[in-house]
């Protein structure tokens, strides 16, 4: 959450996009919190027994809209509902990425322990 934060406090200095392709800034705000949601999701899993993906779900929405708020304030950014709708769906495919490790993993534990 530092790192988005650190990221989006600045103006774009770097060329995030030296291919010219379209969207990149989604793809980059789908990446960021589709990693921000696999980050959240083993310590909430842990803590918490029911609701965990709603609640890691949540904080990634909740932190996209202030980070997009934070941005609307920011000289040279500015607000942008579709940065927000990337974030909720990388968040989304976080999730479920996750869920798919952890499942392969319990399913390759289970047959090695079988045998």
């Amino acid at each position: 959450m530092i790192f988005i934060y650190y990221l989006s406090s600045g103006p774009i200095t770097v060329d995030v996009n030296p291919f010219d392709l379209p969207y990149i800034d989604k793809i980059l705000h789908f990446l960021a919190y589709g990693l921000l949601a696999i980050l959240l999701y083993i310590p909430i899993r842990v803590n918490f027994n029911k609701y965990y993906k709603s609640l890691t779900l949540l904080l990634v929405v909740l932190y996209g809209i202030t980070d997009e708020i934070h941005q609307y304030f920011t000289p040279t950014r500015q607000f942008d509902l579709l940065d927000w709708l990337a974030d909720m769906i990388g968040g989304i495919v976080g999730i479920i990425f996750i869920e798919l490790i952890i499942l392969v993993y319990k399913k390759l534990l289970t047959n090695h322990e079988v045998k």
